[in-house]
């Protein structure tokens, strides 16, 4: 299984705050989440949730976030959970999608933010 990055963020200059690449894995057993890729956004995005948290911060201080799907045919899903997500939508300044050739035949999506 493809498991997070080392750091889940870094904040810089007490500024800018930097969140690694997340899967729709559950928190308390580190497994990716049933349910297609629609479901590995949303726990992917409330993972995010809880690291700006954290850190000081909320969603309305997001600017930009990066989505790396592993198959395309799911663009318009993930597209529809991010429309959902009206807390997000309302500061997000840039959404950049990313393909990537499909090395773990369960992970759906992987997202971060800068």
């Amino acid at each position: 299984m493809l498991m997070a990055f080392s750091s889940q963020a870094v904040l810089v200059d007490d500024r800018t705050l930097y969140i690694s690449g997340q899967l729709g894995l559950c928190p308390s057993t580190m497994e990716l989440i049933d349910g297609g890729a629609d479901e590995q956004c949303k726990q992917a995005l409330m993972n995010m949730g809880e690291i700006l948290k954290a850190a000081g911060a909320t969603y309305n201080d997001v600017v930009k976030t990066t989505i790396f799907l592993s198959d395309m045919r799911n663009w318009n899903t993930i597209n529809d959970v991010y429309k959902e997500c009206k807390f997000l939508m309302r500061t997000l300044k840039l959404k950049l999608l990313l393909w990537w050739d499909r090395t773990n035949e369960t992970t759906l999506l992987g997202n971060n933010l800068g």
